[in-house]
């Protein structure tokens, strides 16, 4: 191939996950844990989506993205 090719799936929606650790006790190592998984998932561009999201409540003040 002489050229790059870039395919751009428009319906695809990003992952988004959701987790409430409120009151937990082990939120450090929940997030510890959770990174981990999330690097060893690894990312392949040429799998969709592009986007993956995971939103975590700590409290009802704090909240983290990975």
């Amino acid at each position: 191939m002489d050229r790059s090719v870039q395919n751009v799936h428009r319906d695809v929606p990003p992952r988004i996950i959701q987790y409430d650790w409120s009151g937990l006790a082990d939120q450090d190592e929940r997030s510890k844990q959770l990174i981990a998984e999330d690097v060893a998932a690894g990312f392949d561009p040429a799998v969709p989506p592009m986007r993956r999201l995971q939103l975590i409540k700590f409290d009802g003040r704090i909240h983290g993205v990975v």
